[in-house]
Formats: C-alpha cells, sequence, structure tokens
C-alpha cells in the first residue's frame, strides 16, 4: 500500500499562483502524533488556531474549522468498514466450514478403520498417528 492516494514522489510544498490565495482549500494534511498526545487534544489545539485565524481573516476564513481524525476513520472509515466487516465474517464462515469438513473426513476415515479414532487421545498412538499425519501436512503446508 501506498500512503496516501497512491503518490510516487512527494516533495516540498511550494507557493504558486492558487496556493498563495487566503481561500484556496485544496491542501490536504497528514501528520504523526506525539506519543502521550490524544486526539482531544490535537483537536482543541486545531480550533485554537483556526480561531485566530478567524479574528485576523474574518473575510476568509469565518467558517472554516480543522477537523482531526485518525488514519483509518479518514479512509477506511464509514460504509467500507461495514464491507470489511462483512468480508472477514464471510471468510470466517468458509474457514468453519471447511474445518467441519476435514472434521468429517477424519470421522469418516475412522468409522472405515476401527481402531484409529481412539488412538489420538487413549494410547494407540502407532497406528492413529500413522493415519492422521497424511492430513495434517497438507494442511499445514498450504
Amino acid at each position: 500500500m501506498r500512503f496516501p492516494n497512491n503518490a510516487d514522489l512527494w516533495q516540498p510544498l511550494q507557493a504558486s499562483g492558487d496556493r498563495d490565495k487566503r481561500d484556496a482549500r485544496n491542501l490536504g494534511v497528514f501528520g504523526r502524533l506525539k506519543p502521550g498526545v490524544t486526539l482531544a487534544e490535537v483537536q482543541a489545539e486545531m480550533a485554537t488556531i483556526t480561531s485566530q485565524f478567524a479574528q485576523q481573516y474574518p473575510d476568509t476564513n469565518k467558517d472554516v474549522a480543522a477537523v482531526v481524525m485518525t488514519y483509518n476513520d479518514r479512509f477506511n472509515g464509514g460504509p467500507i468498514k461495514l464491507v470489511f466487516l462483512s468480508l472477514m465474517g464471510a471468510v470466517g464462515f468458509v474457514l468453519l466450514i471447511a474445518c467441519a469438513n476435514v472434521a468429517n473426513l477424519l470421522l469418516a476415515r475412522s468409522a472405515r478403520e476401527p481402531g484409529t479414532f481412539p488412538g489420538w487421545c487413549c494410547g494407540r498412538g502407532s497406528s492413529s498417528s500413522a493415519s492422521v499425519w497424511p492430513w495434517v501436512l497438507p494442511a499445514g503446508s498450504a
């Protein structure tokens, strides 16, 4: 994953014609929080800064506010979060079906070969462990 918006090149911001205007609102800013600083503290500080700008420049900054949010909330929040959770639930359900299928195959094999199933827990290790390994090795290599 490339951070953010699949940018191949990052360069320092330079003044240009559109960016010199005080009413230009086309920049997004990303930053990291210092350890121990909460989002509420950052939001309070940003609210202070925007209110100072609103007092200094009432024509262009009267109704402007800064919004602080985590990267996950910005790019993975909202409706896409429900899609990801649904997809994760579906994958978990398929895994549950696969495990039940393997357990069913092992039970069917033990019914066909008497004496192999109790060996898992009761001490007849030689015949049961020999019958389990062909099922365990392919599952471990996948």
